[in-house]
């Protein structure tokens, strides 16, 4: 929530923040400060996800239920954490004999994702 109060991104269907420069791949950490240095952007007041739900459907969780997140949504209105990490332990144990409890689909599936990755490669290909 911090970073849509600054102006750095909104809230995905999944809980994430998404930033228009990064997507979805982005964990930030809050930190206050009184000083003018720091000049914080716009802030987002609403979701820019539109109709798009391919996090919705890709999660294999089922946590969210693709309503958009404003700034007056309580998460638990459109995602369950709880459902989400679940899910993650469940899979990680079965399939990697592991206890993660991140699975990353959402953030993989994400539009924006696929196409910061194809600048990447575009840079990275010249």
């Amino acid at each position: 929530m911090v970073a849509t109060r600054a102006g750095i991104g909104w809230i995905g269907k999944t809980d994430l923040l998404v930033t228009l420069k990064f997507g979805p791949r982005v964990r930030l950490a809050s930190i206050l400060v009184d000083d003018d240095f720091l000049k914080p952007g716009i802030p987002i007041e609403k979701s820019r996800c539109g109709t798009c739900d391919i996090c919705v459907k890709s999660c294999p969780a089922q946590a969210a239920n693709g309503t958009l997140w404003n700034t007056n949504t309580d998460r638990n209105e459109f995602y369950d954490a709880f459902k989400c990490r679940e899910k993650c332990l469940e899979l990680s144990k079965r399939n990697l004999n592991e206890t993660i409890s991140l699975c990353g689909i959402c953030v993989q599936c994400a539009p924006l994702e696929k196409k910061l990755k194809e600048r990447f490669h575009e840079r990275c290909d010249n």
